[in-house]
């Protein structure tokens, strides 16, 4: 898109919210499929898991719930399916199950002008910071080594 469209959209928008002014403080960023492009493993990992408990989630709908928990997206299916809400039992070893194949999978590779984007945002004073719903146990790791 072009960078004058973007800009005329942003005055626009503060004109019509009465805004004047802007200090940005902090920018924050999903990881799951913003910084690192994972969300195809997501999507499979999803799909094969709701197969394997009875239940069905389409590829293209997983992509839908990004950024949900893995217990809202686990009822949102086993309402639909099953008519009911999983207990706390059956959505932990749901989502076991999902995060074990997830980390069978290669590792998602960072979104192809993540690390620059984040250098200009801290290069400018405003604060990065990462928010996501993913389990992953090497979350901290992989932003540490990848960012």
């Amino acid at each position: 898109m072009d960078k004058k469209v973007i800009k005329n959209a942003i005055i626009k928008y503060l004109i019509d919210k009465g805004i004047n002014r802007i200090e940005l403080h902090t920018a924050m960023f999903d990881m799951d499929g913003v910084l690192f492009d994972s969300m195809k493993n997501h999507a499979y990992s999803w799909h094969e898991t709701m197969k394997h408990f009875g239940m069905l989630l389409p590829y293209e709908e997983a992509y839908m719930h990004e950024g949900r928990t893995g217990a809202g997206t686990i009822n949102i299916v086993s309402i639909r399916d099953r008519g009911y809400e999983a207990s706390q039992e059956e959505i932990n070893e749901i989502y076991a199950y999902k995060s074990s194949l997830f980390n069978t999978l290669p590792k998602a590779e960072r979104m192809p002008g993540a690390y620059e984007l984040l250098c200009k945002v801290k290069s400018s004073g405003i604060i990065p910071m990462v928010i996501t719903g993913s389990g992953q146990k090497s979350l901290l790791e992989r932003l540490q080594h990848n960012f």
